[in-house]
């Protein structure tokens, strides 16, 4: 089945997009009632204040967010293809990013997470694009100003500044000059956004919400449960395997190639700190760690000359998200 996504044409673009919709089908079917969502300071305002999603119809929610969801995948197939991660136009990446996504379904209904995470693509879009190039203050400033943004919408993404300005200098040479344009990036996101706020005489309201860090790493606010445990050890099995290829692969790979999968390496420790300032914590917080994990899954099914492997693999981690869906264990 894996090969079907092998090439990226017209054709496997309509098969993803149907993918998406039946590895999703069951929340589809039988939606489950949204309970009131926490959300930052402004995603508070935009998505409830605003667009008033609590009243929504949760199939309505359920479909833009696997709509995002399946474009963000999309995204992360042409970004691996235009660096050389894959050699070849390929859709493995999308449909791995989908399967892995289809293991939480509280990812169907977390709004600043999924936006954030499209986010997320383009910045590291941003961040690829500088790797030789011999002036670049527009990219610095880009990548400063979205990691800014990502971080109001969803203040766990806030280690994404570190994580931006890590790689960036991984990418090339970095002088102090642009790292202060990549921190002007940052700070002309919340000096904005602050502004409007200080019109409007919320700023004091706005800044003890959003950086109120000991309530946020508050561990003790929620747990994950055995389900939740189990799902992430099976993915995490598949990860372990993923990474032994790829670091026995990796020295042969360009300089460019090795400077972006270590981008990745990046994402995820940063992604995984990200989990535990999530609040509460919950499965919702893992979203920016399955997309890390997802780029090396999906790098081991491309690039595995022993194709019976990864097929194994991947129609494991699709067997067990539908098991997982349609039996409650929890009964």
């Amino acid at each position: 089945m894996l090969r079907l996504f092998y090439q990226s044409n017209p054709l496997t673009l309509l098969l993803l997009i149907v993918y998406a919709i039946l590895i999703n089908l069951k929340w589809l079917i039988s939606p489950v009632a949204l309970d009131p969502q926490q959300y930052s300071y402004i995603s508070n305002i935009i998505f409830n204040n605003w667009l008033h999603v609590g009243n929504w119809s949760p199939v309505l929610i359920i479909c833009i967010n696997a709509t995002i969801l399946t474009i963000t995948g999309i995204f992360f197939s042409f970004l691996l293809q235009q660096y050389k991660i894959i050699t070849k136009a390929s859709l493995i990446p999308a449909v791995v990013f989908i399967t892995l996504c289809s293991f939480f379904p509280d990812f169907l209904h977390s709004i600043p997470e999924v936006v954030c995470g499209m986010l997320l693509v383009f910045i590291l879009f941003k961040i690829f694009g500088v790797y030789n190039k011999t002036k670049a203050d527009n990219t610095y400033f880009d990548t400063g100003l979205l990691t800014g943004i990502t971080s109001l919408l969803y203040f766990p993404a806030i280690l994404f500044c570190v994580f931006g300005m890590f790689s960036l200098f991984r990418m090339r040479s970095t002088s102090f000059r642009e790292f202060f344009i990549f921190c002007l990036g940052v700070l002309v996101s919340y000096f904005l956004v602050g502004t409007v706020l200080f019109w409007y005489d919320v700023l004091p309201e706005f800044l003890t919400a959003q950086f109120s860090i000991p309530k946020s790493m508050n561990m003790a606010a929620g747990a994950f449960g055995v389900i939740s445990i189990v799902k992430l050890s099976l993915i995490g099995a598949a990860l372990v395997v993923s990474l032994v290829y790829y670091s026995n692969r990796f020295s042969a790979n360009l300089i460019q190639v090795r400077k972006y999968l270590g981008a990745f390496v990046l994402l995820f420790i940063f992604s995984t700190g990200a989990i535990f300032m999530h609040y509460p914590l919950e499965e919702g917080g893992l979203f920016f760690a399955i997309v890390a994990a997802s780029v090396f899954i999906s790098y081991f099914f491309y690039h595995s000359k022993n194709r019976l492997t990864p097929e194994l693999m991947y129609l494991g981690l699709v067997g067990t998200t539908l098991i997982f869906q349609y039996i409650n264990f929890a009964a």
